[in-house]
């Protein structure tokens, strides 16, 4: 053996002598230790020092183990190692006894699986008794490894017997193999996450599974990703060892990939990613890897276009008019300049475009997401909808139709996600989430532009304000000009024109963002509006229309003269849509909102102000609650206040209640909203000592603690544009109708609270019924009713005439002067 080592030439290893004597007589060097299988040491390893080893086999499940426990034992001290079995028979002498060479022995593979059996040998394998590659399949310490065989996943353990000859043993683990063959670290730009990429063998069957890294210890990962063949032996610590034994056979390659779109700082580069990857300040940039969700898939850019995409994508504004087009095209500009704290909303009716024109933004981004491709809607939910806009970071996403359908509980829960997600982008912050461990995650707010779609608008006065309405009405849209665009849109010209965008800041972007602030300051002052919130979206509208602009100067697309006209054009529409925002924030205003609704209450009849001694006010008794009938006034409803001359004084509570009972859009509490009533100027006096927002009246013959306004005030609040989304109409206009009206004389007293019949219906009455229909209102016959029964209560005519007397004591009948 030792010359033929020196000579070098192969050795051959058998499990005993009679396999031996067969491979000498066949004209090879051939030894074996005593004691047959499972006998062999390290001992015997070092005799073969530098030799190149051939280990043929027993076809048994003895046999099998005994040639993996010599190919391990020799590892560090052969010069190479080769595993053969039997073409034929159980052992080498029946190989060669059947008329095979020493040549005709059938290789074992690296991964343990055997080529060329014959049947029965391969039924035997089949069973399990597989072999593993000695530098592929197994790992551990010298005396415990783990092997991926044919078989499963094997736990071996070498160890000293009592006779102080070694003893092998192989745990089976799982009956399935599986080895890590990457894992990727996934950067969105606040986490980074780890996934593990596996690949395994199931009965034959190949399986792949994706899964967290931290999900990959606790291994119930098996079942879901391999299915129910996938078996994990039972027993204490199988479980972790099947688990070792995974990531000791893999060798996986590292990835890095990102998922987000928007800026990132790759090598001291600026790079901005999309879903094929990102573009740079010289192009395309092939080596990154980006990773988007589904829904955002589409989010890919082409190569940078010329100057006939950028003049194409300023042809856009041809679509309808500037005061929509200018800040749309605006907002796509704007969004890859970072730090956007507003949202755009395109509202009307349904049929009237507003899809179309916002797919045309939208396709800036990528040239799939038409009209019926909109990345994102109302319908998602609203950890969708966040998760969706933390990913499309300094991008624009379109969330489409907002519209409230199903019961109030829908319409609740679909405001409360559109406050989610357009108060995270005003206000850069995102919903606090924890880890397992109990420590704080990093928030994942809204890092793009939002474009809102729909019939309505998302409400409350402070979201409003961060949102910039664009109203389209029927006739706003071009739609020759529009199919045009829409035609460059889906070959991709505007998405080129956005890739040249991108490509042009990529060297400049820092100190582009670096005046941002500054910039947007300059321009906030020269913004006229009563909301700081509505100067600033403005402002920071116009920083990215002037940046586009100079880019596209810059490009050689337009000319300096032109880049004039474009910014006083896009200025202009600009401070038009200030004015609007102004008048849509001031529909919601609470303060606002709750004088409008106390308004609406008095004209449909739930509630009625009286004059100072309690009688009908002399004013428009009309407008304050108060209906005729036959000569006499009527109180209707709940009485919520007093006025005389230009004094308005509320009861609080009652006040507050009429109102939050006549319409939507008073959330706020009694006591927050009195704050806001100051706050907005609307309190004509408070208490002097600044403790109460109310002060104190004599008012129907005792001292009340009332809130103070200007009778006046309900025309003023309603002097404002109304917004289309507004049930409530304005209550003065409405309710001057009433006043000094009779109905008609052929109706008796005792048919008070039913309505007029047609038959002898007066033309004023008809008014009256006319407006109270005008709300809604399924009580409006309510203070007729009540007041059938008669007032205790007496009063004397303010102008003349004998009292009335009555039942109820909510309301009160007097007589008219005639």
């Amino acid at each position: 053996m030792l010359k033929a080592i020196q000579e070098g030439k192969p050795v051959w290893i058998a499990e005993g002598e009679k396999d031996v004597d067969a491979l000498c007589e066949s004209g090879v060097t051939a030894t074996c230790n005593a004691g047959g299988a499972g006998k062999w040491t390290s001992h015997h390893a070092k005799h073969l020092s530098g030799a190149d080893v051939v280990i043929t086999r027993d076809e048994d499940k003895a046999g099998v183990r005994h040639q993996e426990i010599v190919a391990h034992s020799l590892e560090e001290v052969a010069k190479s190692v080769r595993l053969v079995a039997p073409a034929a028979g159980n052992d080498a002498t029946d190989h060669l006894a059947a008329g095979f060479s020493v040549d005709d022995f059938v290789p074992v593979d690296v991964g343990g699986h055997e080529q060329g059996l014959n049947e029965e040998n391969a039924n035997r394998h089949s069973q399990g008794f597989g072999s593993a590659a000695k530098s592929a399949t197994m790992s551990g310490s010298p005396d415990s490894w783990y092997e991926s065989r044919p078989a499963g996943l094997f736990h071996v353990r070498e160890r000293a017997g009592r006779d102080g000859e070694v003893e092998v043993t192989s745990t089976l683990l799982s009956n399935f193999t599986a080895q890590i063959v990457a894992s990727t670290e996934i950067d969105d730009g606040a986490e980074v996450e780890r996934r593990l990429d596996i690949e395994a063998t199931v009965a034959g069957r190949k399986r792949t599974a994706s899964i967290p890294a931290s999900e990959f210890t606790r291994m119930d990962w098996v079942i879901p990703k391999l299915g129910p063949d996938a078996i994990i032996q039972a027993g204490a610590r199988i479980k972790d060892h099947a688990r070792a034994a995974i990531q000791a056979v893999s060798e996986p390659a590292e990835v890095r990939v990102m998922r987000q779109t928007g800026w990132r700082q790759v090598d001291g580069q600026w790079l901005y990613l999309h879903s094929s990857g990102a573009i740079g300040a010289n192009g395309p940039v092939d080596d990154i890897e980006v990773n988007l969700p589904r829904t955002l898939a589409k989010y890919t850019l082409p190569e940078p276009g010329g100057t006939d995409a950028v003049r194409a994508s300023l042809d856009m504004l041809d679509v309808a008019p500037d005061r929509i087009m200018l800040p749309l095209l605006a907002a796509v500009v704007r969004a890859p300049l970072g730090g956007v704290d507003m949202a755009i909303a395109l509202t009307g009716q349904t049929g009237i475009g507003k899809s179309e024109l916002a797919a045309l933004a939208q396709q800036h981004y990528g040239p799939q997401m038409d009209a019926r491709s909109l990345p994102a809607s109302w319908s998602s939910t609203a950890n969708s909808l966040e998760e969706q806009g933390f990913l499309t970071a300094d991008a624009l996403l379109t969330v489409d139709d907002f519209v409230t359908a199903g019961s109030s509980r829908d319409a609740d829960r679909l405001h409360a996600t559109a406050d989610r997600l357009i108060r995270g982008a005003g206000n850069g912050s995102g919903r606090g989430r924890m880890e397992k461990d109990g420590n704080l995650r990093a928030a994942r707010p809204t890092r793009g532009m939002v474009l809102v779609t729909g019939e309505e608008v998302p409400r409350g006065q402070s979201l409003r304000a961060r949102m910039m309405l664009l109203n389209v009405r029927r006739g706003d849209v071009d739609w020759q000009a529009l199919s045009i665009a829409q035609q460059h849109a889906a070959e991709g010209t505007f998405a080129a024109a956005l890739s040249t965008y991108v490509g042009w800041l990529a060297p400049r972007l820092d100190v582009v963002c670096d005046r941002r602030n500054a910039d947007i300051a300059t321009l906030r002052g020269k913004v006229s509006s009563q909301h700081r919130r509505t100067a600033t979206s403005i402002a920071s509208l116009a920083w990215g229309w002037k940046t586009w602009l100079e880019f596209a100067v810059q490009n050689g697309s337009i000319t300096d003269a032109q880049h004039d006209g474009y910014w006083e054009r896009g200025w202009e529409a600009l401070l038009a849509a200030a004015e609007a925002a102004d008048a849509a924030v001031g529909e919601t205003d609470p303060a606002r909102r709750f004088v409008t609704l106390l308004g609406s209450a008095m004209a449909s009849g739930r509630a009625h102000v009286a004059s100072r001694d309690g009688g009908y006010p002399s004013n428009e008794p009309g407008a304050w609650g108060w209906r005729s009938h036959n000569g006499v006034m009527i109180e209707m409803g709940h009485r919520v206040g007093w006025t005389d001359g230009d004094n308005l004084w509320l009861n609080p509570d009652a006040s507050y209640e009429a109102a939050r009972t006549a319409g939507d859009g008073l959330t706020l509490s009694a006591e927050e909203l009195r704050s806001r009533l100051a706050d907005a100027g609307l309190l004509q006096s408070t208490d002097p000592k600044g403790r109460s927002t109310t002060v104190r009246v004599r008012l129907e013959g005792g001292q009340r603690r009332v809130l103070h306004m200007r009778a006046a005030s309900l025309d003023e609040c309603d002097s404002g544009a109304v917004s289309p989304l507004s049930r409530a109409v304005s209550p003065r206009d409405s309710t001057r109708q009433h006043c000094d009206t009779t109905l008609s004389r052929n109706e008796s007293t005792s048919e008070l609270g039913k309505q007029p019949q047609d038959e002898g219906e007066s033309a004023e009455s008809a008014r009256s019924v006319h407006v109270t229909d005008t709300f809604h209102d399924p009580w409006r016959s309510e203070g007729l009713e009540e007041a059938e029964a008669g007032s205790e209560r007496s009063y004397a005519p303010a102008h003349g005439g004998s009292a009335v007397t009555g039942g109820s004591p909510s309301s009160s009948l007097m007589e008219v002067g005639q």
